[in-house]
């Protein structure tokens, strides 16, 4: 800040007249008499400071064809070097109307100027000026402050609120502050190598007068130039060349060594260094059902010339391009939020204004479960987003060692996929092709395939075999605890009755195995829902042989009789046991030596 000198003494207050205790201290005359001093209910509807206020009429419009006068208090001024009254003032007149201050010299009331003048070209307070504001007036040459009046003088036609004075003051000193006016209000700019000009003009009642400009970049802290006189009460200067994206603050402050005025003289005027920003970003309208998107602007309107442009989605760049127009990946969730800038040799300019696009992405989200083993066979099911699956309009594929065998779709957003693994596939990540209706996505490393020897078996079968004909209690034990078991499969002429699990690791089936079962070795196959167990191989015997020798029949040696008819009783025995499956269980136990 600008430190003031003082090569004077300081002004000193002498008298308050404040019509809020002080009414009665103001003398009234005229036709008609129409000033008082009192509560304010018209014009500004109070006093600039309280309630109080004198005024040409307290409580509605002044008169037509009036001349009347407000009268100042006795105060000797003989002994005061620089006499001066300063007061507040509010008025509206019409037309033809006006106010004039008035002081009495030569044995008559002459007109009187205030210090700076009145506002207007005819010596008068005339029109509208609805706002309180101060007014001085040099009294130099008055002995006595009741030689000084207020006058309001209207025509006969229509009249308007009137002429209010409050807090009234006199001084022995200059309290008359600088004037300012005309100062320049610079626009934003895309200048960035010049200075910017700044002009003032700047008036007061002494001929010792300092003007300075303050100015702030970005809101740090101000810098002061001290203005040049060019005569006339013109000053001039200039704010130094910034670069692109600097908001400039500025104000002026005038001092005749006591008194400080300030342009403006609340807050500050401002404007911004910029380089343009590219004109109408726009996009596809309304939902975008897509993976990508393509997107136009105009070229900036500016002087400098454009070298590239930098499209934006938040803070993250997203292509850099020479054309008008750039092609984008979208990602849906509301996030598809656009703006571009141009780049000139000067460096990037401001953004776009921001383009939304309202996106329904397809994507592939998830496999699950998404490990697999060299040699498995397992269910998994694909999660997507806006690929509206469809039963039979459906396209996947994985990268070698692996097949999809079997596609079952479960809703637009869900697919089952059973997939088979080679023994020999390669352990390692695996890319996912979904291609649905005309969409076509990639889910990388959908699929992890594991070694085969880690993979979760069957280990074990007991009894491992079984003849043709005989009922079947079999259990099979897994390496890993196994889900709810959703279907077994031991091959052709088996029949599954019934599937327990006594135990995580053991399913315990039983049934019987038909007569005319396919003999050999057969892969048990357990599906848990996700995936099909298999490791170990069921063997189907064929029916046991008659027996020769000796033959025990329960408890005794059997004749010769029972021997002879025993293979009639054993066809009967197998024609019954199909006859009449199932049957209570029972036990038979026959014996050869």
């Amino acid at each position: 800040m600008i430190l003031w000198l003082a090569v004077a003494s300081a002004a000193t207050q002498i008298g308050v007249w404040d019509p809020e205790v002080q009414e009665g201290s103001f003398s009234t005359s005229g036709v008609p008499d129409l000033w008082a001093c009192g509560a304010v209910a018209s014009g500004p509807l109070a006093g600039f400071t309280g309630s109080n206020a004198c005024g040409t009429h307290l409580a509605g419009n002044y008169s037509n064809n009036a001349d009347s006068q407000l009268g100042m208090p006795t105060q000797d001024l003989t002994g005061l070097v620089l006499p001066m009254l300063q007061w507040m003032q509010w008025f509206s007149f019409e037309s033809g109307d006006f106010g004039q201050v008035e002081v009495f010299e030569d044995g008559v009331w002459a007109p009187a100027d205030p210090v700076y003048g009145y506002p207007g070209t005819d010596d008068l307070f005339g029109g509208q000026a609805q706002a309180w504001s101060s007014v001085q007036l040099d009294l130099t040459g008055v002995s006595n402050l009741n030689q000084v009046r207020f006058r309001l003088n209207s025509d006969a036609t229509v009249n308007d609120q009137g002429w209010y004075l409050d807090d009234f003051s006199l001084w022995d000193g200059d309290i008359a502050p600088p004037r300012i006016s005309g100062l320049s209000v610079l626009s934003d700019t895309e200048v960035l190598s010049a200075p910017y000009a700044i002009q003032v003009q700047v008036e007061d009642n002494t001929e010792s007068l300092d003007v300075a400009l303050f100015y702030a970049l970005n809101g740090a802290q101000a810098e002061s130039i001290v203005l040049a006189p060019q005569g006339g009460g013109l000053f001039s200067g200039s704010i130094p060349a910034q670069g692109h994206d600097t908001q400039v603050s500025y104000w002026v402050e005038a001092s005749d060594g006591f008194n400080l005025s300030l342009e403006p003289a609340q807050g500050v005027y401002s404007f911004r260094v910029r380089l343009p920003a590219p004109l109408s970003l726009s996009g596809p309208e309304g939902l975008v059902h897509d993976t990508h998107a393509d997107l136009q602007w105009d070229a900036p309107d500016s002087v400098h010339p454009v070298e590239s442009y930098r499209l934006y989605r938040s803070e993250a760049l997203v292509v850099a391009t020479s054309d008008t127009q750039a092609e984008v990946v979208l990602i849906g969730s509301g996030q598809d939020r656009f703006v571009v800038r141009a780049v000139y040799a000067q460096g990037e300019g401001d953004p776009s204004e921001e383009l939304f696009l309202d996106t329904a992405v397809p994507a592939a989200l998830s496999l699950s479960p998404d490990q697999v083993f060299q040699g498995d066979r397992i269910r998994t099911v694909l999660t997507a987003a806006n690929l509206v699956f469809v039963q039979g309009e459906l396209e996947l594929e994985f990268a070698e060692g692996l097949e999809i065998v079997q596609v079952d779709v479960r809703d637009v957003d869900h697919v089952v996929l059973q997939i088979e693994v080679g023994n020999t596939a390669l352990p390692g990540f695996r890319d996912l092709l979904v291609e649905s209706g005309p969409n076509s996505v990639l889910l990388p490393n959908a699929l992890k395939v594991l070694r085969g020897a880690d993979r979760p078996q069957v280990e074990a079968l007991r009894p491992p075999l079984g003849r043709q004909g005989t009922d079947l209690d079999l259990e099979i034990w897994t390496s890993e605890p196994i889900g709810t078991v959703q279907s077994l499969d031991l091959g052709e002429g088996i029949i599954v009755q019934s599937v327990t699990q006594p135990t995580p690791n053991c399913v315990r089936v039983q049934g019987w195995i038909e007569l005319k079962a396919p003999l050999g070795d057969r892969m048990v196959q357990l599906d848990d829902g996700q995936r099909i167990w298999t490791g170990q191989r069921f063997k189907v015997l064929d029916q046991a042989p008659p027996p020769v020798g000796c033959v025990v029949v329960g408890d005794r040696q059997a004749t010769p009789l029972q021997v002879l008819f025993l293979p009639f009783l054993g066809l009967f025995y197998l024609r019954r046991r199909r006859a009449f499956r199932p049957y209570e269980n029972r036990s038979i136990r026959i014996s050869a030596t």
